[in-house]
């Protein structure tokens, strides 16, 4: 059976005994009265008891109107008072409502039905009125708590102000923040409780609900059945904990505790802790994002600086942003110096329109092959590169692209050193035969398509066997890099001349206006040799012998021919209509 407790204020005996007659009535609740004659003593028994109503004369020896209803609400607000008035103050009574109690009743106008009526009204709405309040308190903390997540603020305090926050919230004792960090349990924050416990962390099986199942909402309430160490440590005797989540992943706790025996949460208090988890979460969860953007930019600024290779970043008007440690050892050029200059400062004149365009594509990745240019260095020469490049993004926007520059002159020249060996005679520095029969049929071919003139010459040393023998090999080479530089001061840029093998040589003729220019080099060449070569004290005069062979042979070819003052060569086996071939002989 229900029992009801009644603090009656009141000086008139008549009057508690009618009361006491009335609620004795009642077989379904059992009524507990206990009564003072004075306003001050109801006072101080309600500090010092809990009662489910307050029935309160206003009339009181040490108190009259509604001044007693104001002197009890500054010392009690949980309990509901219904007033006790006299016919004559109705209107007092009314008023008395609109200033906070519950309900009056008129002496002598009430019976016992509508006296336990009247107080079951009263508890139940105050208890309404008591949720209602409680949960506007919790909903304002959890709009100032969300307030408080400022991103300018250090992350603890954050965390502390939030738990602060929530803790007076609901009137609990401490609380704190865990981090679920590498399967373990770390407190990473903390409230009411001492300093020394942030940082402690817990193993799995320490932390019961962190194996429970997460319901529908994301929630777990647990009291004494999570973190047994914990909890003998810091002598809690009751607690919420809800998770912090990250999409389905959890990645910490929030926990609030009682220290007190008896004090238990309600389910406001619950739902209010789940709020503030989700807060929490969200907090947490950035701060994560945070940390590790902060170590992945680290990385990014570490592997920046000190890549092997220089790095550019520059911007859609191709003007320096940033460069790496290498660029600036490379190039000679500082970090302002760079920032101050455009990209195609630094490239050849000739190559900028090129260069321009090829970066232009580079930030809408149209372009993806490597660019090769040349850069050129503070010292004042310039480096031979390779630019691999990829569009340079800020928060979804191309700001830019960002270019890793190889240096590649040695390797360049390396490349163009073996190119060179393989198509050029060691001895002399001529093409050897296979870049002469490259030359050779480019020209031809070029001949047929403009209907050009051009010449063979053939050529052979006389007698250079015994030059080798009598003087030795190293004469002999020698004799043979004079001849070669002789040779191609004799014939223009555009034509190739080849050392075949041994003592032979070639030359091609190219783009002649008429056969008889191929003659004036002959004649050319043979004047040349008329001067001796001083080796090793020695004078030698060495003789040549030339062969022509013209592309294309014609009819007119052939009496141009006729008139020279040559002697005509054995024809080639296959006697292409395509060539015609005379002697020179000294």
């Amino acid at each position: 059976m229900e029992k009801i407790k009644i603090l009656l204020i009141e000086d008139n005996p008549y009057d508690l005994a009618l009361i006491e007659e009335m609620l004795a009535e009642r077989e379904d609740t059992r009524f507990s009265v206990k009564q003072v004659g004075r306003l001050a003593q109801g006072i101080k028994v309600l500090a010092a008891e809990q009662f489910h109503v307050v029935l309160l004369d206003l009339g009181l020896p040490d108190s009259q109107g509604l001044a007693t209803l104001a002197r009890i609400q500054e010392k009690n607000v949980d309990t509901p008072v219904i007033l006790l008035t006299g016919l004559d103050d109705e209107g007092m009574g009314l008023e008395a409502v609109e200033k906070g109690a519950q309900d009056y009743l008129i002496k002598g106008q009430f019976n016992a039905s509508l006296l336990t009526r009247s107080i079951r009204y009263s508890i139940q709405r105050k208890r309404a009125e008591e949720t209602i309040r409680k949960a506007k308190e919790l909903s304002e903390a959890i709009n100032q708590i969300n307030e408080l997540v400022d991103l300018s603020l250090d992350f603890q305090v954050i965390m502390e102000r939030i738990l602060e926050k929530a803790g007076h919230a609901i009137k609990a004792d401490s609380a704190v923040i865990y981090q679920l960090e590498n399967e373990r349990w770390k407190i990473i924050s903390s409230w009411g409780l001492p300093r020394i416990v942030i940082g402690e962390i817990y193993d799995p099986e320490e932390m019961a609900f962190s194996r429970f199942q997460l319901d529908g909402q994301q929630n777990i309430l647990v009291t004494e059945q999570t973190n047994r160490r914990f909890i003998n440590d810091y002598h809690i005797r009751s607690l919420i904990e809800a998770p912090l989540t990250s999409g389905d992943s959890i990645i910490g706790a929030v926990s609030l505790h009682y220290h007190s025996p008896g004090s238990w949460f309600s389910d406001s208090q619950y739902d209010f802790a789940h709020k503030v988890a989700k807060t929490l979460s969200m907090t947490l969860k950035n701060y994560l994002l945070y940390e590790e953007r902060q170590k992945s930019e680290e990385r990014y600024r570490y592997l920046f600086q000190n890549a092997n290779d220089p790095i550019f970043i520059i911007d859609r008007e191709l003007k320096f942003i940033n460069v790496n440690r290498r660029a600036m050892d490379l190039f000679g050029y500082g970090l302002d110096e760079f920032v101050a200059m455009n990209m195609v400062d630094l490239v050849p004149e000739e190559q900028i329109p090129r260069i321009q365009g090829e970066l232009k594509k580079r930030e809408s990745m149209e372009a993806l092959d490597k660019l090769s240019t040349n850069i050129r260095t503070k010292w004042g020469y310039s480096l031979d590169v390779e630019i691999s490049s990829s569009p340079f993004v800020e928060r979804n926007n191309v700001m830019g692209s960002i270019h890793i520059v190889r240096d590649v002159t040695e390797s360049k020249r390396m490349e163009d050193e073996i190119r060179y060996q393989a198509t050029h005679d060691i001895l002399t520095g001529l093409a050897n035969r296979m870049l002469f029969m490259d030359h050779l049929a480019l020209s031809i071919s070029q001949g047929h398509r403009y209907n050009e003139i051009q010449a063979v010459m053939f050529l052979d040393l006389d007698r250079f066997k015994s030059i080798n023998d009598s003087l030795g090999h190293a004469a002999g080479d020698k004799i043979l890099q004079l001849i070669s530089g002789r040779l191609k001061e004799c014939v223009r840029e555009t034509d190739t001349v080849a050392r075949i093998g041994g003592d032979e040589y070639n030359i091609l003729i190219t783009q002649m206006a008429h056969p008889e220019d191929a003659t004036a080099i002959a004649n050319k060449i043979l004047s040349s040799m008329n001067k001796p070569f001083a080796i090793e004290g020695h004078q030698l005069h060495i003789t040549i012998s030339i062969g022509i062979s013209f592309i294309p042979r014609t009819e007119r070819m052939r009496r141009r021919c006729s008139r020279m003052r040559t002697s005509p060569s054995i024809m080639p086996r296959n006697r292409e209509e395509t060539t015609t071939s005379f002697t020179i002989l000294p």
